[in-house]
């Protein structure tokens, strides 16, 4: 046709013939080419295409690594065919799990093998690799080798290695394969697909042979080729890692490996044709053109991602998992490519930096230098002081070449943003003080086996056994008072000793809020605080809160560790039964001593058998076996199958209905009679989970561990049943009967169970912690005891004005008062009990409950009167009259009888005379024993317990001296008289209504005086008070007589003489009791067996105070010297007296046949036998009052008894001091840090030390059975012998000092012993130890109780928030995780958030692909730091502290409204509008407000409110976000060569988000000591920035009618905040930009070189908008070439 159209003449037919035929055989040939083609590219082996390197640089817990990556393409997808079975299809190489072992299962030759042995899939797990081989994937497969000028290698994939690394390590076929080189060390798995034609492998470069510029060079000369290794393995250590591009060796065979062990795998095709084994590629680098939009993606993607996992950590390992996680985003592809083609640009140096006021190593070598040698940081510090400091990465310079290159017409400004910017940007990450890893390091120590989570952590883990496992506050087993216990109740469990209330279930969330706050270090508790959601600046330690914000505490508290779960005390043994079984065969085959075979029947409606036989404890123990189910068994139904399996049976005996009595008998010995085999083997388990409980495992999708709630069964949590007031069995033993109705021992073992309602309902009086209730055992019923001194009452009891019965002593008393065992339970009330017939008023005792006024055994003549009641000469019976008894009417009691020289202290000698035998009883009225009275317990540790408390109590015990006998004596003092006061004229009618005579110390006291001293020196009279010569009679309870009228006393007047003695008067504990020390027995064992009295507070042996009450005293032998067989019966008598009042015995004798005698051992404490010696604090006046009369005794755990006293009084945090306590001082480890003292150990036979809070180490010995080093041996071991501190001063001003971190109180310089050098170094010196005061509270602490029915009830119970250990264990975790995710942020905040914002930037202006060029940009901005700060507490928030600047909060507020948290950030700002980098002329920049071309002009951009020129910027700025109020320090960084020297102020101005400048701020302004320059009162959201200006700058163009220049404006005064963070920059309050003020916004060149377009308030004419203009036209130019090229190559 063209011929045609050229004239040519017309083709002939046969000419088109032959066209026709031509072209049919041309179209037969290009198709059988092109089916020829496809045809053997299917028999075309597989083989490498290409394979791309670059290095990595790789951060681990064991070191650091640079790493050199290749990876390595396929023209097709590699597959892996079996050789083994060649009929089973190839499997793709990225299989998953399941479609492995689902094409394994379609073989029965190979589905034996498992699929963990498939190549590609396992990752292995060696001990002994530092660099890891990921996978089994590509192992003896690939070879590297290079052969150029002096590099030679050849390097070898291989399964496992050690450093160095000469040979290459395989990893997993990723678009990034170092995620997985990643995870192989901890790192979290950042999901991504694999790629199936990829093979990577590593070389580790720091280690081995080959360095980076070797593997370089190769590639420059391209000599480095891969290439696929077929070489048969070498030994049979490598038999199962054959080649999988080849075939196996035949020396395989030879060493002894068998076809299974060589791989059953090899790579081939989707048809299973092999690969080409002689292929092989040469390396080249990876491709580096950086994709903006690709690298935008990643990090805006996978930096939030990053902080979400480190902030939730909830254990150590996914902490560290997602901080090593970071090094997958820094190394991915699209990131490296952006960042080197940055870094290309320029080069850095090890270059010296004169630092202000820095902390860094000048001279590395030298060991003199604490900033050098950190093992001097112990007992020195490193100064802040200005230093020329070598810092390595530092700005050295543009590189020319590069630049002009990639940035072409944008060279220029590239270059000044290098030389401006990214120089302080480098100096900023390297600071060797505030750099990134610098602060880092610093917050989280990297070093050492101290490590952060354990030493933050484990002190918080032992509140739980001191919680839960009834441990006191000082963590001992043993306790003696309520306030050493957490849960405030100190109980006896059934030994002998008494333990702290076991907790369980929801009650736990308060005591242990309260142990977590007293040991919480305040770093961690500010992130804790904020998880549960409290304000820690009033729920801390030492803290004054009120109830109302700890009651939200503990709620807040429990709902974050609580959880939805079964609770009872052995709820985490989970119900192992056998199912198929009868209640009677149940019954049958349990063992009653066998412990392991005990069960139980458990009732369940669900069952056909109506129940379950229950193994009683889920565990079984044999020579064979063990077995054990806990609350993290994951599978409990097998466990359980296992443990019945292991019991085999039971021998049944038919004679052993109800269990079996003897001990386990196989079923080879089950032979007698009665006796039948049963065996579990036929018999069908349950196993039930009763603890809810999270159990790790892998997650199949990302192959990341993560947790799991597994729920526990809550319907079979609650089928136990238990006593609800008896929860322990301790009354009932398990009976339902008795729990339901415990009446029938009320008459005896237990009277509570006399408690009923007005419906005859069996009632309990409980107190409950949570869920955990038990019997209020300070409830009772009344108690009418008779004689309560005597334990056997069948002879004295009975008779009395109502003729009753005589009674036995009961045994077996279960209340508080189980001595005693002589009552009448028929007595309910106190009328009952105490009849009006002969009983006294009575009168209640204010210091315990009962009433004691009728309680002496006596014996009354009830008809006599008051005349008659006098000595009977007939019978010489002595009467005595009472004038209290018969309530108040008086009655005569028989006192002393002649003939039988005694008294009358038995029922028949008094019923014996015709008269009235009182058997004496004690009444206590029942108390807490009804609905009115089951409400509440006063628990301000007064005593006796009251329903409520009496106004006004203290919150802290007190050491005094108190009273031993309250009720005599209830003021804690005695007034008794002085002088010649014999027992006759004590007892006389005068005397004997308001005295009594005390026959232990022979005083003669005043009856319930309860004034001051004046009070008792008052009752002093000068006259003859007695009024009397001759004494009439005398009565005596112990021995009395009457004067006949031939025996006369005659005596002179008596005035009356008072004494005063106080018991709480007595200061200290040697001062406080007069008593004889028997120094011969120094233990509280070898005082008892001597039948003396052991005093705790004082660790004395002591004789009893009724023995032994004075000095010294004559023998008992001096009382009848002189006499003999003729003394007379008033000599007799006079010397019987003395001799019964000095504590001797005398015998009367006879006179003229048989002499009185006096003998055994009197008072006196000098006559005692042994080593004794009398004490009484120095004042032998008030020696026996104190020791006899009052019986005053020190009490270290009691409350302050006045509002005086209270506050006087406090308790000293030392509680690990309990008894005393060795303490040796802290040690430093090699880098100058406090040891843990569990890394101290006793030197003589290496036992570890415990922890003694901030005083140091609790040394022990003892080795593997440790016990506390006494006192006798401390000093040996370097230490000083500590006891509990009792006053302010013992505690914190007698035990030195500690030098502490002012924001870390738990890092101590132990060596730094002065307050001056400590606070010279900047750190705090404090007590070791701290006093927390008393509180007056003026209401006391009432503590619920509840009325309920007895009622046999769930043994557990399934609580909605019971506290849950895992969830315990993950907030502690998760708070530490906070504090080092906290520390973490700001280190990639400061390593990333430049580089994030800065290389979109520059690789913008070097023509980078996927930017926003049409975008305006007039800032960049970025976070550089962050932090959470406690606002109640701003004050003491540690600073924010970077290169670039500080933030103080002293005056600071946050900006989040009523909230008590802020989240801090510092970010850095930097103009790119006001001329400071505008392209004119092919980017040159010129500045347009200064023609001067000095250094400084660049930065000459500050202008006055006139519009007028006057000062210059001094960098860039910084922003603050989430407070207000701050301090903040600038660091210039503009230097000093590049300062006007007319700029002589320094002052703040404030930039908006287009970059513009606001007039100077008016803040007073200051210089620090590194330079910095400083301003009070900042506003959140405002940029700030230092600036320098002339002399009279704020005058200067005033008069000027220009207008000035529009400019933000902030009222600073008024703290104006911005409602922006740092990431959006909205500016504060602006006017209208103007015309002067270009901006700056990106477009493409021919060049790939953005243009700058500045925009303008200017008209169309402008050369600028014309320019812009011819550059969008261009544009569209190019566009449309570029579609009509590619539509002519889509036609041609």
């Amino acid at each position: 046709r063209l011929c045609e159209q050229e004239g040519q003449p017309k083709k002939k037919g046969t000419e088109r013939i032959f066209i026709i035929i031509m072209r049919s055989i041309l179209f037969f040939i290009l198709y059988s080419l092109l089916f020829c083609s496809n045809h053997f590219s299917v028999i075309k082996a597989i083989s490498l295409s290409s394979c791309d390197y670059h290095d990595v640089n790789l951060q681990t817990p064991d070191g650091y690594y640079q790493l050199g990556i290749f990876d390595c393409d396929f023209d097709e997808d590699l597959y892996l065919k079996s050789r083994t079975d060649t009929n089973l299809d190839p499997i793709i190489s990225t299989a998953t799990k399941n479609e492995v072992s689902a094409a394994i299962d379609k073989s029965p030759i190979v589905s034996n093998i498992p699929w963990s042995n498939f190549a590609g899939l396992t990752v292995l797990d060696f001990a002994d690799v530092v660099v890891p081989n990921s996978l089994f994937s590509y192992n003896n497969n690939l070879k590297l080798s290079c052969s150029h000028k002096d590099i030679h290698f050849e390097f070898f994939q291989k399964p496992s290695h050690e450093p160095p690394v000469d040979f290459l390590y395989s990893l997993p076929p990723m678009p990034n394969s170092v995620n997985e080189l990643w995870q192989a060390f901890g790192a979290y798995k950042w999901p991504e697909k694999p790629v199936a034609r990829r093979t990577s492998f590593g070389l580790m470069l720091n280690a081995g042979a080959m360095t980076n510029s070797d593997i370089e060079s190769c590639i420059d000369t391209g000599k480095l080729t891969v290439s696929i290794d077929t070489s048969p393995v070498e030994s049979c250590d490598e038999c199962s890692f054959v080649p999988l591009f080849g075939s196996c060796g035949e020396n395989d065979f030879e060493c002894g490996c068998t076809a299974d062990e060589c791989s059953i795998w090899k790579y081939s095709d989707a048809s299973g044709n092999s690969i080409d084994t002689s292929s092989s590629v040469t390396v080249k680098r990876m491709d580096s053109n950086c994709d903006l939009r690709k690298f935008n993606f990643f990090t805006e993607t996978r930096l939030p991602q990053l902080y979400n996992l480190v902030e939730n950590a909830i254990t150590k390992n996914e902490s560290d998992s997602a901080i090593l996680s970071y090094a997958t985003i820094v190394n991915n592809i699209e990131y490296l490519k952006c960042k080197k083609t940055m870094d290309s640009l320029y080069t850095t140096t090890a270059s010296p930096i004169f630092l202000k006021g820095v902390r860094a190593c000048v001279g590395p070598t030298d060991e003199t230098d604490p900033c050098c040698n950190e093992e001097l940081r112990w007992s020195d510090c490193c100064m802040p002081e200005d230093k020329l400091v070598t810092i390595s990465g530092v700005y050295n310079a543009s590189n020319h070449a590069v630049i002009h290159s990639k940035c072409g017409q944008n060279a220029k400004i590239v270059k000044e943003l290098l030389d401006s910017e990214i120089s302080q940007v480098l100096i900023s990450t390297s600071h060797p003080e505030l750099g990134c890893k610098a602060k880092y390091e610093n917050a989280v120590p990297q070093h050492g086996d101290d490590d952060i989570y354990d030493s933050f952590s484990d002190p918080l883990y032992t509140c739980i056994s001191e919680v839960m496992h009834g441990k006191t506050i000082a963590g001992e087993d043993i306790c003696n008072a309520d306030d050493e216990c957490w849960s405030k109740s100190c109980m006896n469990d059934g030994s002998a000793d008494k333990r702290c209330m076991r907790i369980v279930g929801e009650a736990v969330s308060e005591p242990l809020l309260l142990c977590i706050i007293s040991k919480v270090d305040k770093k961690i508790w500010k992130h804790m605080a904020k998880i549960i959601n409290v304000d820690p600046s009033k729920i801390k330690k030492a803290g004054r809160f009120t109830r109302l914000e700890w009651t939200d505490a503990v709620a807040k508290f429990q709902q974050r560790v609580g959880s939805p779960n079964c609770v009872g005390d052995e709820v985490s043994s989970g119900i192992c039964a056998l199912i198929d079984i009868t209640k009677e065969e149940c019954l049958q085959i349990g063992y009653h001593y066998d412990w392991q075979r005990q069960m139980e029947w458990v009732e369940d409606d669900t069952n056909l058998n109506g129940g379950f036989c229950k193994k009683h404890s889920s565990y079984f123990f044999s020579e064979d076996s063990s077995f054990y189910i806990h609350g993290h068994t994951e599978d409990v139904q097998s466990e359980c199958e296992y443990i019945f399996s292991a019991m085999q049976g039971s021998c049944v005996d038919s004679k052993m209905p109800k269990g079996n009595t003897n001990w386990y008998k196989s079923e080879s010995e089950c032979t007698s009679e009665t006796e039948s085999w049963l065996s579990f083997s036929t018999k069908e388990v349950g196993g039930y989970r009763l603890l809810s409980t999270a159990l790790w495992h892998i997650d199949e999708e990302t192959g990341n561990w993560k947790q799991s709630l597994v729920s526990g069964d809550k319907s079979k949590c609650e089928l136990q049943k238990t006593c609800n007031w008896d929860p322990h069995g301790r009354v009932t033993a398990g009976d339902e009967s008795i729990c339901l109705d415990p009446s029938s021992l009320a008459d005896g073992s237990y009277p509570r169970g006399s408690f009923e309602d007005d419906d005859g309902n069996k009632m309990a009086c409980l107190q409950c912690w949570g869920s955990q209730c038990e019997e209020f055992w300070h409830a009772s019923s009344s108690i009418c005891v008779v004689n309560p001194w005597e334990h056997d009452c069948s002879e004295n009891s009975g008779g009395g004005p109502n003729k009753e019965h005589p009674i036995t002593a009961q045994s077996n008393i279960v209340d508080d008062q189980p001595h005693y065992q002589c009552r009448r339970n028929e007595h309910e009330t106190e009328a009952a009990c105490l009849p009006s017939s002969i009983c006294p008023i009575p009168k209640g005792n204010p210091f315990d409950d009962w009433i004691w006024s009728c309680a002496e055994s006596s014996c009354w003549n009830l008809t006599k009167s008051e005349a008659e009641c006098v000595f009977d000469d007939v019978s010489r019976i002595h009467y005595g009259w009472h004038s209290e008894w018969k309530s108040g009417l008086g009655a005569c009691r028989l006192e002393y009888e002649e003939a039988t020289d005694s008294g009358f202290d038995n029922k028949n000698q008094c019923e014996s005379k015709g008269a009235t035998w009182w058997e004496g009883r004690a009444f206590k009225p029942g108390k807490f024993n009804s609905e009115e009275e089951c409400t509440s317990f006063c628990s301000d540790g007064s005593w006796p317990i009251q329903k409520t408390c009496s106004k006004g109590s203290c919150d802290k015990n007190c050491e005094q001296c108190v009273v031993g006998d309250e009720w005599r004596f209830p003021g804690g003092a005695a007034c008794y008289l002085t002088g010649p006061i014999t027992e006759q004229i004590c007892l006389s009618d005068d005397l004997r209504k308001d005295y009594e005579w005390d026959w232990g110390s022979k005083l003669c006291y005043r009856k319930k005086f309860s004034g001051i001293k004046s009070d008792c020196v008052a009752l002093d009279t000068d006259d003859d008070h007695l009024g009397i010569g001759d004494f009439g009679e005398f009565n005596s309870f112990s021995f009395s007589y009457s004067y006949s009228d031939d025996i006369h006393h005659d005596t002179k007047s008596t005035p009356l003489k008072h004494e005063y003695v106080s018991c709480p008067e007595q200061v200290g504990k040697n001062t406080c009791s007069a008593y004889c020390w028997a120094k011969d027995y120094e233990d509280y064992f070898s005082c008892q067996s001597a039948d003396l009295e052991w005093d705790w507070a004082l660790s004395r042996c002591r004789h009893p105070s009724w023995k032994v009450n004075m000095p010294s005293s004559p023998t008992c032998e001096s009382y009848v010297h002189g006499m003999g067989i003729n003394s007379d019966d008033y000599g007799r008598w006079e010397a019987g007296s003395a001799c019964w009042n000095a504590g001797c015995q005398f015998e009367f004798g006879s006179t003229g046949f048989v002499a009185a005698t006096c003998f055994g051992t009197p008072t006196g404490c000098d006559v005692q036998a042994g080593n004794t010696e009398w004490v009484d604090g120095g004042n032998e006046a008030t020696s026996l009052a104190k020791a006899s009369l009052l019986s005053c005794r020190w009490e270290e755990w009691r409350k302050c008894p006045t509002e005086n006293t209270c506050l006087a009084a406090g308790e000293c945090d030392d509680w690990f001091l309990d008894h005393g306590k060795c303490i040796v001082p802290f040690e430093p480890n090699e880098w100058g840090d406090r040891k843990d003292c569990s890394r101290m150990t006793n030197p003589f036979d290496g036992t570890e030390y415990e922890h003694g809070d901030r005083l140091g180490c609790v040394a022990r010995k003892g080795g593997q059975q440790p016990v506390y080093v006494p006192e006798s041996e401390c000093s040996f071991l370097g230490g000083t012998w500590h006891t509990r501190a009792k006053t302010k001063y013992q505690c914190e001003d007698d035990r030195g000092m500690v030098c502490s971190d002012p924001f870390d109180e738990w890092h101590i310089y132990g060596g730094i012993t002065s307050k001056s050098k400590c606070n010279t170094c900047g750190y705090t010196p404090e007590t070791p130890t701290k006093w927390d005061a008393g509180i007056w509270l003026e209401s006391g602490r009432e503590i619920p109780l509840y009325w309920t029915k007895r009622a046999y009830s769930t043994k557990n119970k399934w609580e909605m928030e019971s506290f849950n250990e895992e969830r315990f264990h993950q907030l502690i975790k998760n708070s530490i995780s906070r504090y080092v995710a906290e520390a973490f942020k700001s280190k990639v905040y400061c390593e990333l958030g430049a580089y994030k914002a800065w290389i979109p930037v520059i690789n913008s202006f070097c023509g980078a692909s996927g930017g926003d060029n049409d975008k305006q940009q007039n800032i960049v901005s970025y976070e550089i730091s962050t932090a959470t700060v406690s606002c109640g507490d701003m004050k003491t928030q540690p600073p924010m502290e970077n290169f670039e600047g500080s933030i103080r909060y002293m005056n600071a507020t946050c900006t989040v409204g009523g909230g008590n948290f802020a989240e801090i950030t510092m970010g850095k700002v930097v103009s790119l509008a006001n001329g400071n980098y505008s392209p004119q002329n092919g980017g040159d920049r010129r500045m347009r407000r200064r023609a001067s071309e000095s250094p400084c002009a660049m930065h000459a951009v500050i202008k006055n409110s006139h519009n007028e020129l006057v000062g210059q910027k001094l960098g860039s700025g910084l922003i603050i976000n989430g407070v207000d109020g701050a301090t903040v320090c600038i660091n210039p960084a503009v230097p000093d060569s590049e300062v006007c020297d007319e700029y002589v102020e320094y002052g703040i101005v404030t930039v908006d988000s287009n970059g513009i400048y606001s007039t100077p701020l008016d803040v007073n302004v200051t210089i620090n000591s590194k330079g910095e320059v400083c301003f009070d009162d900042s506003v959140s959201g405002v940029t700030y920035v230092p600036i320098k200006l002339e002399s009279g700058w704020s005058t200067k163009g005033e008069g000027n009618t220009q207008s000035p220049s529009a400019m933000p404006t902030i009222d600073q005064s008024n703290h104006t905040k911005n409602t922006t963070d740092a990431i959006t920059h909205q500016s504060a309050s602006t006017s209208p930009v103007p015309s002067s003020s270009p901006t700056l916004s990106l477009s493409p060149t021919m060049t790939s070189s953005p243009s700058l377009n500045v925009s303008s308030n200017v008209n169309t004419t402008d050369p600028v908008e014309k320019s812009s203009s011819a550059s969008v036209k261009y544009i569209h130019m190019r566009t449309a070439s570029i579609l009509f090229i590619t539509t002519s190559f889509m036609m041609i």
